[in-house]
């Protein structure tokens, strides 16, 4: 069961638990799919898997380092939340992707992230949470051949929970990332 950790989002979250503010939106989500409360023309033909999972969280790394938005936006589901670094708050996916596509995808961003160990913990047939560390970095070029760092994360943590679709595609349906809390 997920529960509470040391610090809340606002503050950053510790461990690999999420806090209180993500557990509150997760834990109905699973109980209504371990309880099969799904309508059954949602439900797949296929179960989700550590694979899928993995190569989704590279998708989407991928599609953010390359500016993809459009493809970016479509790694959500529609009702997807979103927890980012320094939120106060989820945001919906959507603002979120608007939010990242207005302030890093401006052509003289430039982006790199390296991943840690990706886990899954598969839920259910349909639900897989993945928890892993990343570095990020944007760094802005101007014109004159100087650069700034505009921002950069080198020990970024994330949560993200993973749904199978009605159409078999994995989608995030919560992500939190955060990074660790300066002593």
């Amino acid at each position: 069961m997920l529960r509470e950790s040391r610090l809340c989002a606002a503050k950053g979250c510790y461990g690999a638990r999420c806090c209180a503010q993500c557990t509150s939106a997760i834990v109905p989500l699973v109980a209504a799919v371990r309880e099969g409360n799904m309508p059954s023309e949602a439900l797949p033909v296929r179960s989700l898997t550590r694979l899928d999972v993995e190569n989704q969280v590279s998708r989407f790394w991928r599609f953010f380092v390359e500016k993809k938005y459009e493809q970016l936006r479509d790694c959500y589901s529609a009702e997807a939340q979103v927890f980012g670094t320094v939120a106060d708050r989820a945001e919906s996916a959507l603002t979120a992707s608007s939010r990242r596509n207005i302030e890093y995808f401006a052509g003289h961003m430039k982006l790199q992230v390296n991943l840690g160990t990706i886990t899954v913990q598969l839920v259910s047939e349909r639900v897989a949470i993945a928890n892993y560390t990343f570095s990020f970095s944007a760094v802005e070029a101007h014109p004159s051949g100087a650069a700034h760092n505009y921002e950069v994360f080198s020990k970024g943590r994330a949560t993200q929970v993973f749904v199978l679709d009605r159409d078999n595609t994995v989608r995030v349906v919560h992500e939190h990332f955060s990074v660790p809390h300066k002593r």
